[in-house]
């Protein structure tokens, strides 16, 4: 006998994004995503994957009205509208963006590792000046049989500090 078991998951963004930074400094992410895992879990005791995974550059990232001198953090948690507690919503940055002029440091440089959203924040990335275009990529894990079929969402929202 076949069993399916279908669920999907949405990942949506608050925008535009940011603003705790002084003096009109702001990020703003654009793109979404929304996934299914319908037809990954076909039948129970197969082999699946236990996570979906979003394009390299799914969201970017873009800060602007930064001062010259001050550096910058952007922080990241996720806000629950509807969601499984066996699952989880990782992220990392895949590239550096783009920055016009000398003095630009984006840490860490290149592609990060994943970290976890919580519902509290979490640095995500550290820079000087403008930068756009920062790409960002998402992992769902915990897909199992064991969380039943249903669509859940929720917000990932990004804030820029200016230090």
């Amino acid at each position: 006998m076949k069993t399916f078991f279908k669920y999907v998951l949405f990942i949506g963004y608050l925008l535009p994004l940011g603003a705790a930074a002084q003096g009109g400094a702001s990020v703003s992410v654009s793109g979404s995503w929304s996934s299914s895992a319908a037809g990954l879990l076909s039948e129970a005791g197969q082999n699946y994957g236990s996570h979906l995974t979003s394009a390299t550059s799914q969201s970017l990232a873009t800060i602007t009205g930064v001062n010259p001198l001050p550096s910058w953090t952007v922080v990241v948690q996720k806000q629950d509208l509807f969601w499984h507690s066996n699952l989880s919503i990782w992220v990392r940055k895949t590239g550096d963006g783009n920055c016009s002029g000398g003095g630009c440091v984006i840490t860490p440089s290149g592609t990060s590792a994943y970290i976890q959203l919580q519902n509290s924040t979490q640095t995500l990335f550290t820079g000087t000046r403008n930068r756009s275009d920062v790409p960002l990529q998402y992992e769902i894990r915990g897909l199992s049989v064991l969380v039943p079929v249903n669509t859940y969402t929720a917000n990932v929202v990004y804030t820029l500090l200016e230090m």
